[in-house]
């Protein structure tokens, strides 16, 4: 009687580990994994935000894994994002991954996102082109070392032989207070502004263009690409082999329902479908990187990077980018 009561005993203790270890398995099946993708809310990001209003990426993810999507305006920013751990896909501009991989940051190039016009324009009646503003003028910009910055250093470079020739004459201001001061002062007389801000200035009367950047935009790169964590990737393959799918369903999307793109980017950005539209016919958002190595020499020679640049060929997942 004794040795029955024990073995039941036994019995019950078994049983109830095994059914014990179901639930713990069955809870682990069934945890979600989460991407985190960050973009910076303006043109270049336009394949990430149409990505993500048509809801394309859900159709290719593994279906334990759900999207949180977040907007981070600088490249710094949302290098940092990356790296700590805050998000896990990014687009920023391709400059700013050339220079944190080149210092050693585990960062790992997926595709390229997309570029936005950038225009020169000054208030001068004597400058009519580029060669023509005094060497003491006063060019306003955003900010340096961005898409903006490396576009002025391309378009010096391929039309002067000097891509440092007016880098000291550029002047850090928030585009908005540049477009007023050149209308009201003499503070400045040029500047360089992109889409959309390139559109409140061509309807100054002040201000006259004196060089669309699209050639040099697109032969050195110039935008933004998609980056991840040198370790996400290895440990997420399936995600990010389903947010490449997607992107060519975007691009594809974009394509083909420009219209619909114009209204839902225009939307996003406050400006006229009309505008967005003549954007997109210039300049549509691509997956090809076809100018890495030369926006990465002419970094090194504008001292932005302290060492000659890694070649585009022997990048971690050169295989992999589209070309």
């Amino acid at each position: 009687m004794k040795m029955s009561i024990m073995k039941r005993i036994i019995v019950i203790i078994v049983l109830s580990s095994i059914s014990f270890a179901l639930v713990a398995c069955g809870s682990r099946g069934g945890a979600k994994r989460v991407v985190r993708i960050a973009q910076t809310g303006v043109y270049v990001s336009a394949t990430a935000q149409i990505m993500k209003e048509k809801e394309i990426l859900e159709k290719y993810l593994p279906e334990d894994v759900e999207i949180e999507w977040s907007q981070i305006a600088t490249g710094p920013d949302l290098r940092e994002a990356i790296i700590s751990g805050n998000a896990d896909i990014a687009d920023f501009s391709l400059m700013t991954y050339i220079a944190a991989y080149e210092n050693g940051l585990p960062l790992t190039l997926l595709s390229f996102s997309g570029s936005t016009p950038i225009n020169i324009y000054s208030n001068d009646s004597e400058v009519e082109v580029l060669d023509g503003f005094p060497s003491t003028s006063s060019i306003a910009i955003t900010n340096k070392s961005t898409n903006l910055h490396i576009a002025f250093l391309a378009y010096c470079k391929e039309q002067l032989g000097d891509a440092m020739r007016y880098d000291n004459c550029l002047s850090p201001i928030p585009a908005a207070d540049a477009i007023a001061s050149l209308q009201t002062s003499r503070d400045y007389n040029g500047a360089v502004f992109s889409f959309p801000m390139m559109v409140k200035a061509e309807e100054n009367q002040n201000l006259k263009l004196i060089a669309d950047m699209t050639d040099v935009i697109t032969n050195y790169s110039i935008g933004d690409g998609f980056i991840t964590h040198s370790d996400y990737i290895k440990e997420n393959k399936d995600i990010i082999d389903a947010f490449l799918a997607a992107q060519d369903e975007t691009l594809q999307f974009i394509s083909d329902h420009s219209e619909e793109t114009a209204q839902i980017l225009a939307t996003l950005y406050g400006v006229e479908v009309e505008e967005v539209n003549e954007v997109l016919a210039k300049m549509p958002p691509r997956k090809e990187v076809v100018g890495y190595d030369k926006q990465a020499e002419l970094l090194y020679e504008a001292g932005i990077l302290p060492k000659e640049p890694t070649k585009f060929a022997n990048l971690p997942n050169y295989e992999n980018i589209p070309k």
